[in-house]
């Protein structure tokens, strides 16, 4: 209870609630084991956001869904607060602030929709360097490819598209591979 009030605070109920369900899943002497039963533990996260999501106080629920989706670049906030208002069109507050909905499919079909209502509030500059990010990667010397992939990918997808992970990255790959693939680093 101490962890989930100081992950979760303003949201005693929906702790209390984990907490029952917790107990309803496993037995005392189980909750004391060093691993917990995987099947148990995949019925409990399973369970854990249709049964006490509707707990979290939606204030506090939207600050750590914003704290959150911005705490890599603080100008992703006027995107995020627009993610909070998009998202909550179709998927409960439980769905956007617990760990275990995070992989959901219905998360990241809404997720689909952002770059489309929400990528004019996102800066390209943070689209762009985020994608430099994943693109060099722990690979020296591929800086030169990944602006060159920018500039490609770029050109037929919106920053938002890219950000979101919903650009058509295979159908640019021919075009990024002739017009970067020389600025490869060459394998010794």
């Amino acid at each position: 209870m101490g962890s989930c009030a100081k992950g979760m605070s303003g949201a005693p109920d929906y702790c209390q609630c984990s907490w029952d369900l917790l107990l309803s899943i496993f037995s005392e002497k189980e909750l004391t084991a060093k691993e917990p039963d995987p099947a148990k533990m995949a019925s409990y996260k399973e369970k854990l956001p249709p049964t006490c999501g509707g707990k979290i106080p939606e204030p506090a629920a939207r600050e750590k869904f914003v704290e959150g989706c911005g705490a890599k670049n603080s100008e992703l906030g006027p995107y995020c607060e627009c993610a909070w208002t998009e998202l909550r069109k179709t998927l409960s507050v439980g769905d956007l602030v617990l760990h275990e909905s995070a992989n959901s499919e219905r998360l990241i079909a809404a997720t689909k929709t952002l770059p489309k209502s929400c990528g004019a509030k996102l800066p390209e500059k943070v689209a762009r360097a985020a994608f430099l990010e994943g693109c060099n990667g722990e690979k020296p010397g591929t800086e030169k490819f990944c602006e060159c992939a920018w500039k490609q990918l770029r050109a037929t997808s919106s920053a938002a598209e890219i950000f979101a992970g919903t650009a058509d990255v295979a159908g640019a790959k021919p075009k990024i591979q002739a017009e970067c693939g020389k600025l490869l680093p060459q394998k010794s």
